[in-house]
Formats: C-alpha cells, sequence, structure tokens
C-alpha cells in the first residue's frame, strides 16, 4: 500500500528526530519516488543526510549510523528506508550527472539547519 502523505509526514519527521540526536545535521533531503509523488506499492523511502560529522566516517559507518536511524521508526506496516550519507563539502561539489547530483537535482530538502 502507497503510504499516505500524513503517514509519510509522520515517518520523515520521525526519521530527522532520530537523527537528529546522534549527528549535527544540515540537510536532508526526500528524493526517489516519494519525492517525485509517483511512489508504486513496493516502494521504499529514499533519504540522503548532508552531515559534516561524515567527514570522520568511512561509507560502512555512514550506513551503519543512517540504518539505526530508520530502524528506530514506529510505524505500521514497517517501511523500508534507503539512506545515504554525504558531507557538505561531497554535496556542494556533486557533478551533475553524479548520484549525489542527481538527488540535489530531483530531490526535496525536508529539514534544514
Amino acid at each position: 500500500m502507497v503510504r499516505r502523505k500524513i503517514g509519510l509526514e509522520k515517518i520523515l519527521a520521525q526519521f530527522i528526530t532520530e537523527t537528529k540526536k546522534r549527528i549535527p545535521v544540515q540537510k536532508i533531503i526526500l528524493f526517489g519516488s516519494y519525492a517525485k509523488g509517483t511512489p508504486k506499492k513496493w516502494s521504499d523511502i529514499d533519504i540522503a543526510v548532508i552531515s559534516p560529522k561524515f567527514a570522520d566516517m568511512d561509507d560502512l559507518e555512514r550506513i551503519r549510523l543512517l540504518l539505526d536511524c530508520a530502524h528506530r521508526i514506529k510505524c505500521e506496516p514497517p517501511v523500508d528506508i534507503e539512506t545515504f550519507g554525504y558531507t557538505p563539502e561531497e554535496y556542494e561539489n556533486a557533478g551533475y550527472f553524479e548520484f549525489l547530483g542527481v538527488i540535489k537535482k530531483t530531490g526535496k530538502v525536508i529539514y534544514e539547519n
């Protein structure tokens, strides 16, 4: 079942709260089908987090931290969240055709500090 807007907003609010408890967050971006308004029955929620703290972490540490935040979200039915972590420098320097560049171009900023 595709999540209703209010359900998505609650999920995103919980994710933002959980993430901010663990690291300083500069920006959180929703991208993919939910950002485009075209989610399907089995769509996951795609989120990119921009934080200076990621400069001190390798890719695996970033994934573990963000997965922990995603797993703390309480909702029924459970939701699949795909997360990606980037530094502000990586975000600013992302090329137009790179994955992060596409996120910058098509994503929707849902939190900014």
